[in-house]
């Protein structure tokens, strides 16, 4: 099983999902690209209807169809978004690990890539960070929690999460950054192969 296919699990272990939202995660794992292609625009277009650690598919589909600024822009919307689920795993077995996994996968390429740019970086999260508040949850919550605890959960991770970001870069000095990549052989300048610009609605 790989990972992005052990995401749909995590949907499994709170209770079945409504069969619009069944249908676009199968989409988003079909081979057919054109029926991918459907299902990451339905994601988009209402991301409450699934399940956060879907949003890592999308992430993939989008950096493969050379949409490389939109996938990083929903990496960072994903690893907002699925802070409290890993935080109410107290085990570290489950949702915990699961975001772990993919946080590793994607975020190698996602931050090895946007890291070429410190000021592209920040004007990147920033408004990402600012559009995962405004859209709903989905209707799961992890297991165990009430609405009225994971409400508190989900807005403490928030705080926590932007603070951390926010602390990050305050104390990233871009040139000692730059020179810690081009001491690794990575690639230092503007963007790379960055594909279409944020849409108007997710800025």
């Amino acid at each position: 099983m790989t990972l992005m296919s052990a995401a749909l699990l995590a949907m499994a272990s709170v209770g079945a999902a409504p069969a619009q939202a069944q249908a676009v995660q199968a989409g988003l794992q079909s081979a057919d690209a054109a029926v991918r292609a459907r299902a990451v625009e339905a994601v988009l277009a209402r991301p409450e209807s699934v399940d956060p650690f879907e949003y890592a598919l999308v992430v993939k589909a989008l950096w493969q169809g050379g949409r490389r600024r939109q996938a990083a822009f929903w990496f960072y919307v994903f690893q907002e978004r699925t802070r409290p689920w890993g935080l109410a795993d107290r085990r570290g077995d489950g949702a915990a690990a699961l975001r772990s996994a993919l946080d590793e996968e994607l975020g190698t390429v996602v931050n090895g890539w946007i890291g070429s740019d410190p000021a592209a970086w920040r004007a990147l999260v920033e408004p990402a960070l600012a559009y995962e508040k405004r859209f709903p949850l989905c209707r799961e919550r992890a297991p165990g929690i009430d609405a009225a605890r994971w409400a508190e959960l989900v807005n403490r991770s928030r705080i926590e999460y932007d603070q951390e970001a926010r602390a990050e870069f305050a104390a990233m000095r871009p040139a000692e950054f730059a020179a810690g990549r081009r001491k690794a052989g990575l690639y230092v300048g503007a963007l790379q192969d960055p594909g279409p610009d944020l849409p108007q609605a997710w800025r």
